[in-house]
């Protein structure tokens, strides 16, 4: 299965536009139209490598909306009121430390 997702991941970061890789889907960013193209590139790769394919797609299309990926992220810190850290694609908790004064340790 991970050599279609990587496929799939090639043809995405190919096009340029924003993604992110997660352990259950792989969100992409951008305009309706090159968001679709994108899809279906993936989806036709697939089909090419294996005899069914079984694509889902879920849009979240938001007038005036920009940069959705990390205001939903950011959204979700205020309301917990601490920091995420990603690296690589990972989103790991960092809360601060109760050695540190909170000054320290928020980043």
């Amino acid at each position: 299965m991970n050599e279609y997702v990587a496929e799939c991941v090639r043809i995405v970061d190919q096009s340029g536009l924003k993604y992110q890789l997660t352990p259950m889907a792989t969100i992409v960013e951008g305009e309706l139209d090159d968001v679709m193209e994108v899809v279906k590139a993936c989806h036709r790769k697939v089909r090419e490598m294996s005899h069914r394919v079984v694509t889902t797609v879920e849009l979240d299309d938001r007038a005036g909306a920009r940069n959705a990926m990390e205001e939903k992220v950011r959204s979700v810190e205020r309301k917990l009121a601490r920091r995420w850290l990603v690296l690589a694609g990972h989103t790991i908790s960092r809360q601060p430390s109760p050695r540190l004064p909170s000054a320290f340790a928020s980043w």
